[in-house]
């Protein structure tokens, strides 16, 4: 596995473009997704918009965070890698293994929303 990124500089409800890695990791208060930066229509590169959500510019496919297409001619969900966050924050991926769409790793206890 390796690290990329860190629970405390991700938005929650957003995205995030990973550098140098074709990756995507999102978080939400369910937990953290890491994901291909490559559209499931006919593979180009997605956009992380400025408001945190999985654009592709070539043909307006958009995904939501756990990379389920919501719009546009993709129909495919996006390819979902194994992640980890560690209680430290650190997040890690494993770019060689697949999970099932839809899979999240689950947050640290000092970073689960508050229950009202």
């Amino acid at each position: 596995m390796v690290k990329i990124g860190d629970l405390m500089s991700l938005r929650n409800d957003s995205a995030a473009e990973v550098p140098k890695r074709e990756l995507i990791v999102t978080r939400t208060d369910d937990g953290v997704a890491c994901l291909s930066a490559w559209c499931t229509h006919q593979h180009n590169r997605l956009t992380v918009t400025k408001d945190g959500s999985i654009y592709c510019t070539a043909h307006g496919s958009s995904f939501d965070l756990s990379g389920k297409p919501i719009s546009g001619p993709a129909s495919t969900p996006l390819t979902s890698y194994l992640t980890k966050v560690e209680n430290s924050g650190a997040i890690m991926a494993d770019p060689a293994k697949t999970v099932a769409h839809g899979k999240l790793a689950p947050l640290p206890d000092w970073a689960k929303p508050k229950k009202r």
